[in-house]
């Protein structure tokens, strides 16, 4: 399996564009605690999000999307209290690469959710990325990543990174629903 040219760029956009968010909510995160953070950050971006689904045409949402939605929605508040937190007392060099473990906690829940099997290559690039995140722990600071880490800074990260992998399983089953419901309604149109 190989990724055209046009997904690797909005990937490493998107990833551009993530690191960009992670640096401002650290900056952010010296003059506001986690909870109103995590409101206004969310507040703030549900006028965007209106206009482009109005723009969009719209949507119709099946009954079966809200429990996946519901949970996506309070995973997602939970994994950025906990990113916050993390970023607030650890250094973002050393946190934010503990979100690699996302994709193996990803992986991990959708070969159980969802039956999702990774091929062993791919377990083998999770476990050298996770592996690296990891390594700068231990090697960072003459050791200082690994006292953090005994002190239980990047335990916030790590969490952030459980949450955000299930949150990534919820929400690609909500994109399922609202998938058939496209598909549903481009067949209705003929």
């Amino acid at each position: 399996m190989t990724i055209g040219t046009q997904p690797l760029l909005l990937i490493v956009g998107s990833s551009v564009a993530a690191s960009g968010f992670d640096l401002s909510r650290k900056l952010a995160s010296r003059h506001l605690r986690p909870l109103p953070m995590v409101f206004v950050l969310t507040a703030a971006s549900v006028p965007l999000f209106a206009a482009a689904v109005a723009l969009s045409g719209g949507v119709r949402i099946v009954p079966e999307y809200f429990v996946p939605a519901t949970a996506s929605l309070l995973l997602n508040i939970a994994a950025n209290l906990a990113f916050i937190q993390s970023v607030r007392i650890a250094p973002l060099s050393l946190t934010v690469p503990l979100l690699s473990l996302t994709p193996a906690f990803t992986a991990l829940l959708g070969f159980v959710v969802l039956g999702e099997r990774p091929a062993g290559l791919a377990w083998l690039g999770i476990a050298l990325v996770v592996g690296g995140a990891f390594t700068l722990h231990l090697t960072a600071d003459g050791g200082r990543g690994a006292a953090a880490a005994a002190a239980g800074a990047p335990d916030a990260a790590g969490a952030a990174a459980a949450r955000f992998a299930v949150r990534g399983n919820r929400e690609r089953r909500t994109a399922r629903y609202r998938d058939r419901t496209d598909h549903d309604r481009r067949s209705l149109r003929g």
